[in-house]
C-alpha cells in the first residue's frame, strides 16, 4: 500500500460518516470533534423500587425527552399546568391578588348571597334564597303551622271545647245571677275570673293563626294577660278569706305596651320559617307575671288547709294551683328541651297552649263545675243557709280573729 499523506487522511477523517457497531453514527463537525452523546438522569422516589437515577432522554445534537417517565413534585406521573389562575366555578366570584394584577383567587358566594357578576357576590332578598349553583336568587318556601296539622288540631280542640265550658257557665252564673250559690261566689270577681279563663282559650287559636303583625302583637298581649287576670282574681279569692289584703292586684297594661314599643312584632323568614318574632325568653317575659301570681296564690293555698269548712272555696283553689303547678312543671322541660329539634315551633306552639288551656279547665272544673252542676241538677240546695250554720260561722271567724290578735282561747256560743 502507497504511504498515505496526513493532511489527504485527516480530510478523509473528517469527512466521514457512518453507523458504528453500536449502531450510533460516527462523524466529526467542523472543528473536528465528535457530537456529543448525552444520557439525562433523573432522581426519582419510587414505592416499587428504591430511590436512584432513572434514564428519561438523550441528547444528540437535539434534544429527546421521554416525558412519561418523568416524576414531577409530590410523585406526580402527569405535566403540572403552569397557570396563574383557574377559571372560578359558578358561584364563585374572582378575588384578585394583590401585586399580581392578572392573579386571582376564587371564593365562594356563602350564606344567602349569589354570584351577580364575576368579580361580586350579592345577598338575596329576604323572602329569597339563592338556588344551588348559587347564580341566582328563588323564592323560599314558607313553612307554618297549619290548621289541619295535629301540633294545631288537638290545641285547638280543647280550647274550642274550653270556650265552650265556659260559655255554659257565665250564662248559668248570668241566669242565676240573684241566687245564693252566684251571689256567695263573688258574682263579680268570678266574672273577672271567667274573662280570663275565657282568654286564656283564646290564645290558643291566635298562637295557630297565619303570623302578620295584627295577630303577633295581640299574642303577646293575651299571652300574659289572660293567666294575668285568672291568678289576680284567684289571689283576691284567697286574700279575702285570710283578709291578708285589702284589694287584689290589677296587672299593669303598660308593661306589655312598653315592650311592644321595644320590639315590633315581625315575622321571621330566615330560615322560611314564617313564625312570631318571639324568642323563648320573650315568651317567658309575658308569662313571668302570671308566674309570681300563681306562685303565690300556691302559697296562700298551702295555708288554706286548716280553715273553717264553711269556707269552702279554700280547698278547691288548693286543689286548682297544686294541679296547675304540676301542669307547669311539666310544660318548662318540653318547652326548652326543643331547642335543636327540627319540629321546635310546632311542639312549643303545641305544649304551650295545651299546657294553658289545662290549666284553664282546672281552674273552671275546681272552681266553678260543681256549682253549676248544682244550680241545674239539685236547685233545692241553691238556697240560703239557715240562721244555724250561718251563727257557726261567725264563731269560726270570731276565733280566727282573736287567733290573729294572739288569743288562743274560744269562748263558746250559749245564747243557742
Amino acid at each position: 500500500m502507497d504511504p498515505v499523506e496526513g493532511r489527504s487522511l485527516l480530510n478523509y477523517i473528517r469527512a466521514v460518516n457512518f453507523n458504528g457497531s453500536a449502531g450510533t453514527s460516527v462523524l466529526f463537525n467542523e472543528n473536528g470533534d465528535a457530537p456529543g452523546r448525552y444520557d439525562i438522569f433523573q432522581f426519582q422516589m419510587t414505592n416499587h423500587s428504591l430511590p436512584g437515577y432513572r434514564v428519561i432522554g438523550q441528547w444528540t445534537n437535539n434534544l429527546r425527552l421521554n416525558v412519561e417517565d418523568m416524576q414531577w413534585s409530590g410523585g406526580l406521573q402527569s405535566v403540572p399546568e403552569s397557570i396563574c389562575s383557574f377559571p372560578c366555578l359558578p358561584g364563585e366570584r374572582k378575588k384578585m391578588v394583590k401585586g399580581v394584577p392578572c392573579c386571582w383567587h376564587c371564593e365562594l358566594c356563602d350564606g344567602y348571597q349569589y354570584q351577580l357578576d364575576e368579580f361580586t357576590c350579592e345577598t338575596c332578598p329576604s323572602d329569597m334564597r339563592p338556588n344551588p349553583n348559587r347564580t341566582s336568587c328563588r323564592p323560599t318556601p314558607i313553612i307554618k303551622l297549619e290548621w289541619n296539622a295535629p301540633w294545631a288540631l288537638v290545641p285547638a280542640s280543647i280550647a274550642l271545647l274550653g270556650i265552650l265550658a265556659t260559655s255554659a257557665v257565665v250564662i248559668t252564673f248570668i241566669r242565676f245571677n240573684d241566687t245564693p250559690i252566684v251571689r256567695a261566689s263573688g258574682r263579680e270577681l268570678s266574672y273577672v275570673l271567667l274573662t280570663g279563663i275565657f282568654l286564656i282559650y283564646l290564645i290558643t287559636f291566635l298562637m295557630i293563626a297565619e303570623p302578620s303583625v295584627l295577630a303577633c302583637a295581640f299574642r303577646r298581649l293575651l299571652l300574659g294577660l289572660g293567666m294575668a287576670i285568672t291568678y289576680s282574681a284567684m289571689l283576691t279569692k284567697t286574700n279575702r278569706i285570710y283578709r291578708i289584703f285589702e284589694q287584689g292586684k290589677v296587672i299593669p297594661p303598660h308593661t306589655i305596651i312598653d315592650y311592644e314599643e321595644l320590639r315590633p312584632p315581625n315575622p321571621d323568614l330566615a330560615r322560611g320559617i314564617l313564625k312570631c318574632d318571639m324568642s323563648d325568653l320573650s315568651i317567658i317575659c309575658c308569662l313571668s307575671y302570671s308566674i309570681i301570681l300563681m306562685v303565690t296564690c300556691t302559697v296562700y293555698a298551702v295555708k288554706s288547709r286548716g280553715v273553717p269548712e264553711t269556707f269552702n272555696e279554700a280547698k278547691p283553689i288548693g286543689f286548682t294551683m297544686y294541679t296547675t303547678c304540676i301542669i307547669w312543671l311539666a310544660f318548662i322541660p318540653i318547652f326548652f328541651g326543643t331547642a335543636q329539634s327540627t319540629e321546635k315551633m310546632f311542639i312549643q306552639t303545641a305544649t304551650l297552649t295545651i299546657s294553658m288551656s289545662l290549666s284553664a279547665f282546672v281552674s273552671l272544673g275546681m272552681l266553678y263545675m260543681p256549682k253549676v252542676y248544682v244550680i241545674i241538677f239539685h236547685p233545692e240546695q241553691n238556697v240560703q243557709k239557715r240562721k244555724r250554720s250561718f251563727k257557726a260561722t261567725r264563731v269560726s271567724q270570731k276565733s280566727l280573729d282573736e287567733k290573729q290578735n294572739g288569743e288562743t282561747k274560744i269562748v263558746p256560743d250559749r245564747s243557742q
